[in-house]
């Protein structure tokens, strides 16, 4: 009995440590990228989206290690990132996303619900 717990425990805080390297990598990528800005090797305007898109993966690779809804907006952020890059109103992608990844949540909880309570 004591075994099962062990591994259990050992699962989840290996898990919480790949999550936290994740997210320590990209923020250490996020901030190489403001150092390339200051030493004028790349404009603000690319650091912008290419700051978006390490966040898009960022939060897909979380998704995939954990919770799907992580992939959902990981996903909404990646359709946002791409939006920003082609239309120049960003304040209309970003709603227009933001309404899209938040139906799909609350359809996906109730789904999962309904999955639920069937079972």
């Amino acid at each position: 009995m004591d075994t099962q717990s062990d591994s259990q425990s050992s699962s989840v805080s290996r898990t919480t440590v790949v999550e936290m390297v994740v997210g320590l990598a990209v923020l250490v990528v996020i901030h190489l990228l403001f150092l390339l800005v200051s030493t004028g090797r790349m404009a603000n305007a690319d650091v912008g989206l290419t700051c978006a898109f390490i966040l898009t993966l960022g939060t897909l690779l979380d998704g995939i290690r954990g919770n799907w809804r992580m992939i959902v907006l990981g996903l909404a952020l990646g359709l946002l990132t791409i939006g920003m890059a082609i239309v120049e109103q960003y304040v209309w992608v970003l709603l227009i996303v933001a309404l899209l990844a938040i139906a799909m949540l609350l359809i996906g909880a109730r789904l999962t619900r309904h999955r639920k309570a069937g079972a």
